[in-house]
């Protein structure tokens, strides 16, 4: 059956995280991140990039991920792993449910720097 996701085509384990915006000292906004669960999915590199940013090159990989149904899932949220580079996190560009069923979810996004 095409576009069924199988437990052996999960490859990955990461860590959902998500943005909390608050008050600072200085009259300005602090972002942190704090975990909301954890998931096996299927990541898939689909292409990456290197950068100069203030002298220091810096590279991002581009990646399609798929995992079962989560909902309330968004843009706004990432995922952490440990198989990622320290200090990197995959920032989240698109969240759908492909089919509409509520089975799965296909999600794109980049890593780099968190």
């Amino acid at each position: 059956m095409p576009g069924l996701l199988k437990a052996s085509d999960l490859n990955r384990y990461v860590t959902i995280e998500r943005a909390t915006d608050s008050g600072d000292d200085q009259g300005g906004q602090a972002r942190s991140w704090a975990s909301i669960g954890n998931a096996f999915v299927k990541a898939s590199p689909t292409g990456g990039s290197e950068a100069l940013v203030a002298g220091v090159e810096q590279a991002t990989q581009s990646w399609r991920i798929e995992m079962w149904w989560l909902a309330g899932l968004t843009e706004k949220d990432r995922f952490t792993a440990s198989w990622l580079p320290a200090g990197h996190a995959i920032a989240l560009s698109s969240v759908a449910d492909p089919d509409g069923m509520r089975e799965r979810l296909v999600c794109f996004g980049t890593s780099g720097p968190a």
